[in-house]
């Protein structure tokens, strides 16, 4: 069955809203009270892939902030890019193509104390390549069967 499982790593959720969008991802480590290279692992099944197509990014605050987001697909740095912020008003809507692997890495690394958020991640989940030939083999066969 396809699907995929997700973790994360100093990835906190921001529930109220005061200082950041409600409902988004911030990278913070409370443990050190300082900020931290947040990580959300998303891995496909067996060998299903996992197609990453966007997410949004946001300010905080009324504060200009800045933070560099990084995507790996299986352990290769695609995407690499630093996105100044304007106050939590600031949202931006980032897009991405071909980002395909059995394992993703999104790395949000906020370059002051206070920081940008993350949300509305989107993927879908791409059958192995083998289960799909599988399907079309089955089809052959049963429509030879029907005819004969």
């Amino acid at each position: 069955m396809s699907g995929f499982d997700i973790s994360s790593e100093h990835m906190n959720f921001q529930d109220l809203g005061h200082w950041a969008t409600p409902g988004n991802l911030f990278a913070f480590d409370y443990t050190t009270s300082s900020r931290a290279v947040g990580r959300i692992t998303i891995t496909g099944h067996g060998s299903d892939h996992v197609d990453l197509m966007g997410l949004n990014l946001s300010g905080y605050g009324s504060v200009d902030t800045s933070a560099i987001l990084r995507v790996f697909a299986d352990g290769e740095l695609l995407f690499d890019n630093l996105f100044e912020m304007a106050g939590k008003s600031d949202l931006r809507d980032v897009r991405f193509e071909g980002i395909t692997g059995s394992r993703i890495d999104i790395e949000l690394e906020n370059v002051l104390l206070v920081g940008v958020g993350m949300d509305n991640i989107e993927i879908s989940v791409v059958p192995a390549p083998g289960a799909l030939a599988l399907l079309g083999l089955a089809g052959v066969v049963g429509s030879r069967r029907r005819r004969g």
